[in-house]
């Protein structure tokens, strides 16, 4: 599903139009990104819970020659 999708699922649901709903949308996940970059976590209780994680490097291969990236 892409924020465009979802603005209209949302803008359905409470009867608006798709424009209208997408500024709060990406509101939203703006907020959520902010919150995030500061260090914190999202806790949306009944949708999902949102942290940021550091994992290590990995070396990766190119699947075409097999050189490491």
């Amino acid at each position: 599903m892409t924020r465009s999708d979802l603005a209209g699922k949302v803008a359905e649901k409470i009867k608006i139009n798709k424009k209208e709903a997408e500024p709060v949308i990406n509101a939203l996940i703006e907020s959520i990104n902010d919150v995030l970059a500061e260090g914190d976590n999202v806790e949306i209780r009944g949708f999902g819970s949102f942290r940021v994680r550091d994992r290590n490097a990995r070396v990766g291969r190119n699947p075409k020659s097999g050189e490491l990236v």
